[in-house]
């Protein structure tokens, strides 16, 4: 797909220039998260959350990555903070 073309409600932006703001890392073990800052080309500020993780010799990290817009952000802070309490 390309960009502007949408499934199930996503919009592929491959093609447009996204500028970084901002990164910060935390590290636990054989895991790394990367907290991204990013600007879209419309000015709309995002966070991309990208896991990074070792699984073993000769094979590559897995990366899994969500992205949050502004609008989203508090929400799934709320959700994230109800489940937290329940660890």
């Amino acid at each position: 797909m390309s960009y502007g073309e949408t499934r199930k409600g996503v919009i592929y932006m491959a093609d447009k220039i996204q500028k970084n703001i901002d990164t910060k890392t935390l590290k636990f073990g054989k895991r790394t998260y990367f907290f991204d800052v990013k600007e879209a080309s419309n000015g709309n500020k995002y966070v991309r959350v990208t896991e990074s993780r070792f699984i073993k010799e000769g094979e590559p990290w897995r990366r899994n990555t969500i992205t949050l817009f502004k609008d989203d952000a508090v929400e799934f802070l709320k959700m994230l903070k109800l489940c937290a309490e329940e660890l």
